[in-house]
């Protein structure tokens, strides 16, 4: 029954639902459903994320202890691959038994592909580690930001646009403070990015991003003074380094 759905997901065509006995997938938006064999070992109960590419590859991931990934990617073919991903915890807190809190895939843009680790800490901040395939995840580079960085929060969305151009975004705990970071070098560097026309005294929420021809757009949602929601769409010409709005008109969705 539907009471024992571990987790469910729809990328575009493509969606998937992991119960506790299986894991089907769709690739015509949940028309036609088809059951898919876990890797050998892995338990419906022990999968932390899944992905899933339109008539494409299918990734999920399992915990290795409390500090280490195991991702599976499994193409046309039969068989699952497997990657380990061993975050790098040299630039965190020392001391500090690190755990893995969440976990999140995002395939594409092409053969890209790019896995978040999240260590909660607290409220606001959390230590993210980045990993980044350009093969399809047969091999990945990752990136930890600096002790000090602004980026060691609880980043929401990874997007890439081409294999070099990209945005994180990010929030300091529920309810906090958005953030969002580009970077040009396929991440292995970031910086904030500039967004101008977000009114400051207003809470705004940031959505995904996503890929508008050559710009990147993101959903913008402000809480209004009479207590409404109001959304607009902002854009990027130039990677993510500076966004601009609203384009267009904002719409008011209550309040």
């Amino acid at each position: 029954g539907s009471s024992d759905l571990l987790l469910a997901g729809v990328d575009g065509v493509a969606a998937w639902a992991l119960s506790a006995t299986r894991l089907t997938v769709s690739d015509n938006g949940g028309l036609d459903w088809s059951d898919v064999a876990l890797p050998l070992g892995v338990t419906p109960k022990s999968v932390t994320a899944i992905a899933k590419v339109p008539s494409g590859e299918l990734w999920l991931t399992t915990l290795k202890g409390s500090d280490t990934v195991d991702l599976y990617r499994k193409g046309s073919s039969a068989s699952w691959s497997e990657t380990t991903l061993v975050p790098d915890w040299s630039t965190a807190t020392a001391g500090y038994p690190f755990q893995v809190g969440s976990v999140t895939i995002t395939p594409g843009p092409g053969d890209m592909v790019t896995v978040v680790l999240l260590d909660e800490l607290g409220n606001t901040t959390a230590i993210p580690r980045l990993f980044v395939s350009s093969d399809k995840g047969a091999t990945f580079r990752q990136y930890h930001p600096p002790l000090t960085s602004a980026m060691n929060i609880y980043w929401t969305s990874v997007t890439f646009v081409t294999p070099t151009s990209g945005v994180i975004v990010g929030s300091y705990g529920a309810g906090g403070r958005e953030a969002i970071f580009y970077t040009s070098d396929g991440g292995r560097s970031f910086s904030p990015t500039k967004v101008v026309g977000v009114p400051k005294e207003s809470p705004t929420v940031f959505g995904t991003p996503f890929e508008a021809g050559a710009n990147i757009e993101l959903p913008v949602v402000e809480t209004t003074s009479s207590g409404g929601e109001r959304f607009s769409l902002f854009v990027s010409h130039n990677g993510g380094a500076s966004l601009s709005g609203p384009v267009g008109k904002a719409i008011n969705v209550g309040g």
